[in-house]
């Protein structure tokens, strides 16, 4: 039974994020029309059309494997006649990124034809909200249809949901078993996007094929690549609900695509887990100096040469006080427990670091600063001792939460969220057809060859029960 008050309360944050979210926007949008008000642009900024503007760095996954993929589709939309892009590195550019009072990446901008300010999104944009704002631009603000689903007359024989190692092992074997997969890689947001976790990781240096090491965006390139060679279809939206109660299963898709499909494999992953704090959330949607990607924002002006934070004890936490000593002045590593749960290499990688230091038994109970990060508040759990930590930044690598919200009353969860394998040493979960692989349904691996593994198990399943079931349509 749900619990009604519960779920108040849950509706009741949901609506106040989304409204404190709203008024940051609205509220800089405001700010900067107002320090940007007369001005007269530069030819690279503004030459008299509506115009996108967006601002990224070299290192911002989020900008390099998704801000480009909304750009590309708002590209698409519009003809080069009515609308101008022009991007920019808010890093070598920070005069310009100054002007519009850009703190995080990504972030858009959007000019009218009067060189107007006319909408700011400090924070990933979906394609959909671009079109809809520059076409208010335009001033032709008309509602964007719905793209049909992919084959929507014909039932698939596997769809897979999640698009990382897991996703894209499972593809690669369906496909050469010729079992035509269809992929829902996600829409993708600030906190996930289409690639899972390795699209955070710097170097992969323990998966079997690259002796010298791979970057994590570059593994799952690869991989992607490699499934579409064999033939995978691929749709950039997410499953938001699967019906159990027919067959074939009925998906329903985030932009309202309905398909069929007679098996399904979930490898939807997991995401960033956070502390739970009111001004964590606030901040790190405001762009505020709370994040939970080191190798995305660590580069921006606001970390350079300032004490930061890092809370965590595991090898992603570490990983990334490492990287932002390139950055910061100190690094300090907040962690619960009094040991750490990384591995030894990474261990032994932050002791050796002089601008690394640790704070054991230690968590944090609240983030200060109105607009940005002013300092910590945190507890020593052992003494019982509260104390104020100054800090100009906060990078949260606590673990992570499977992505399985859609799948809750649909197929059977662990209390933590992780879907439950049914059958030893098999990836079949408690709907007869459906198939979990990969994080989503495994809490203590958590490794990308692992992920890789059960994806392949995942597919042989998937198309021994094809066989079983006699289905060849």
């Amino acid at each position: 039974m749900i619990d009604m008050t519960r779920l108040l309360i849950a509706v009741g944050i949901l609506a106040v994020f989304t409204l404190l979210i709203g008024l940051w926007n609205w509220t800089h949008l405001r700010v900067a029309r107002w320090r940007t008000r007369g001005r007269k642009w530069p030819i690279e900024v503004w030459n008299g059309k509506v115009t996108l503007l967006y601002f990224s760095t070299k290192d911002c996954v989020v900008c390099k494997f998704q801000q480009v993929k909304e750009i590309a589709e708002v590209r698409a939309a519009f003809p080069e006649d009515t609308l101008d892009i022009r991007k920019f590195d808010a890093l070598e550019r920070a005069d310009i990124a100054k002007l519009f009072g850009v703190m995080n990446v990504p972030t858009t901008v959007v000019l009218d034809a009067q060189g107007g300010l006319h909408s700011f999104n400090a924070n990933l944009a979906k394609s959909v909200e671009l079109i809809e704002q520059i076409q208010g631009a335009l001033g032709a603000c008309k509602p964007i249809e719905k793209k049909a689903a992919l084959r929507p007359d014909v039932t698939e024989k596997v769809v897979i949901i999640g698009s990382g190692p897991a996703g894209w092992t499972a593809a690669i074997y369906a496909a050469r078993a010729q079992l035509e997969p269809l992929v829902f890689e996600g829409a993708g947001d600030k906190f996930m996007i289409p690639g899972g976790q390795l699209m955070w990781t710097g170097e992969v240096e323990n998966f079997p094929g690259w002796p010298e090491g791979i970057k994590g965006p570059d593994l799952m390139v690869k991989l992607r690549e490699q499934a579409e060679h064999w033939g995978t279809r691929i749709i950039g939206t997410d499953v938001t609900h699967i019906d159990v109660s027919t067959r074939p299963f009925k998906l329903t898709a985030s932009d309202g695509s309905v398909l069929t499909s007679h098996t399904v494999i979930v490898a939807t992953g997991a995401r960033a887990r956070w502390l739970g704090l009111e001004n964590e959330e606030r901040l790190a949607r405001g762009g505020g100096g709370v994040s939970a990607c080191a190798t995305c924002d660590g580069p921006m002006p606001m970390f350079r040469n300032q004490v930061v934070a890092v809370i965590g004890g595991g090898d992603t936490a570490l990983e990334e006080a490492v990287q932002l000593t390139h950055f910061a002045s100190r690094v300090h590593v907040i962690n619960i427990t009094p040991d750490l749960t990384a591995s030894k290499v990474m261990r032994e990688r932050a002791r050796s670091n002089a601008k690394i230091e640790f704070h054991m038994n230690t968590t944090v109970t609240d983030v200060l600063g109105d607009d940005r990060v002013e300092g910590l508040r945190v507890k020593n759990v052992v003494e019982n001792t509260e104390s104020t930590m100054p800090v100009k930044g906060m990078f949260v690598a606590i673990g992570h939460k499977p992505n399985t919200d859609f799948l809750k009353g649909v197929i059977e969860l662990t209390p933590q969220g992780y879907v439950v394998a049914t059958k030893p040493f098999r990836t079949n979960t408690s709907v007869d057809g459906i198939f979990a692989a990969g994080d989503v349904m495994d809490p203590y691996y958590r490794q990308a060859i692992t992920s890789a593994g059960t994806g392949c198990m995942a597919a042989l399943d998937a198309e021994r029960w094809l066989i079983a079931q006699n289905v060849s349509e």
